[in-house]
């Protein structure tokens, strides 16, 4: 392998019936991947998605818990078996839970945790696996960042994405060899669901906050998976890059 191109190649997306799941999904459709995404329960959504992907490439969507070992399994198997490879894994999953640190109940602090630093883990590790067979791929990991600048409610959320960016070095160093390179992007505030929740009020407060004066986009964040996914950064593993707008400077 070794083409810009996402011709003939396989992306996995987790988590992508929504959001910047489903903004992946579409682009690296668009780009010529053949596309597999996990979703946790079945709804038009999900459905959404697969249609707008199949008018691009073929399409495999998978229910699966990412937090589950045995389901990981059986959906990496699954891709496997319809597709042959997996060339790009893109670890989306993710729940949250916001609640002050002496409030947040331990099944929520647990349910965050394993959707995104152990599901993340599963993910990589059964695909790696993979990977390393093919002697090719990239794994594309999502932080936040909330890693570096935690809000507070957050510290679930916080912890688990921290735990994602040291992840990505220590995997980025033991999966090297096989040209598998690893990385993290970090989305400041994006235009999901969750930020549709927000009053106008504190949307002007964000938006005094970031230099370039607007919220992300999920498209801006599918932008830069691409070009992590591509050959244009072969020479980039083990990083975590920030795309908040200048937030974090």
């Amino acid at each position: 392998m070794g083409t810009t191109s996402g011709e003939e190649k396989v992306a996995l997306i987790t988590g992508g019936s929504r959001g910047i799941g489903a903004a992946l999904c579409i682009a690296f459709a668009k780009a010529g991947y053949r596309i597999a995404f996990n979703y946790m329960s079945r709804h038009t959504r999900a459905e959404e998605v697969e249609h707008q992907v199949k008018r691009y490439t073929d399409c495999l969507a998978i229910q699966a818990d990412v937090s589950c070992s045995a389901e990981v399994e059986a959906m990496i198997s699954s891709v496997k078996r319809r597709f042959g490879r997996i060339d790009v894994l893109v670890n989306n999953a993710g729940v949250m839970a916001n609640s002050v640190f002496t409030l947040i109940p331990e099944e929520d602090w647990d349910r965050v945790i394993a959707v995104h630093l152990k599901g993340t883990y599963l993910c990589s590790k059964f695909v790696s696996l993979l990977m390393i067979e093919q002697r090719y791929g990239v794994i594309i990991n999502m932080a936040s960042i909330s890693a570096f600048r935690p809000l507070v409610g957050q510290s679930n959320y916080a912890a688990a994405k921290a735990g994602i960016v040291t992840l990505t070095k220590s995997l980025a160093k033991e999966l090297g060899r096989w040209n598998i390179r690893v990385n993290c992007i970090a989305p400041g505030y994006v235009q999901t669901e969750l930020m549709d929740t927000f009053k106008s009020q504190e949307d002007k407060q964000m938006l005094r906050q970031i230099p370039l004066r607007r919220i992300g986009t999920p498209e801006d964040i599918a932008d830069l998976a691409l070009f992590l996914a591509s050959d244009k950064s072969r020479y980039i593993t083990g990083e975590t890059i920030r795309i908040d707008g200048g937030l974090s400077i």
